[in-house]
């Protein structure tokens, strides 16, 4: 789904209304949505599967982007939890937030393959692992010399049940830890 400027200030006037913790989030949502009627089937979804996010992981969030502001949330949340490009935000947010969101990928020696990273995910990842895939590469400030930074989307799925938020963390922090004992690969922080 392409997301437009119109689609990101829902999102962000969503997010907005959920922070003041006036209501429950769903109720919240619903009031929107019925003020909203023109909203489609796909925006709502977007708009209630962004905000969500934010909710859930606020406080990683701001961190990240360095604000508490909708709009950096909005966009932190895009990237970091619901698997965007930093492209997506191109133009819609300002290029400072893209350009942080997308320092946090995995810093890498030249001589390292991305096959041999994806190798060392699978397996650290197990069963759940679903799907992994390359979807950016970044060389230049910020990044040492002889190293690039490549960014990964991993989708996790369990066939019975839901998965917990801290079973996915626990898989991220068992995944970091083998890529820079067996790599030296590491993530990015800045």
């Amino acid at each position: 789904m392409r997301v437009s400027a119109a689609l990101m200030r829902q999102a962000e006037v969503v997010v907005n209304e959920l922070l003041r913790f006036d209501a429950p989030a769903d109720q919240v949502v619903s009031a929107y949505f019925r003020k909203n009627r023109n909203l489609g089937q796909q925006d709502r979804a977007f708009v209630a599967e962004t905000a969500f996010a934010v909710l859930r992981r606020k406080r990683s969030l701001e961190s990240a982007a360095g604000s508490a502001e909708p709009t950096a949330l909005v966009g932190a949340a895009l990237v970091r939890v619901l698997g965007s490009s930093g492209r997506v935000l191109d133009g819609l947010v300002d290029p400072e937030l893209v350009a942080k969101l997308r320092a946090a990928s995995k810093d890498m020696p030249d001589a390292v393959r991305a096959e041999q990273v994806e190798e060392v995910i699978t397996r650290v990842s197990g069963k759940l692992l679903e799907r992994v895939a390359l979807f950016d590469r970044y060389v230049g400030q910020g990044v040492e010399p002889g190293h690039r930074s490549l960014a990964w989307r991993l989708t996790f799925r369990h066939a019975e049940r839901t998965l917990r938020e801290r079973e996915i963390d626990a898989r991220r922090t068992d995944i970091l830890k083998a890529l820079a004992d067996e790599l030296n690969v590491r993530q990015r922080t800045g």
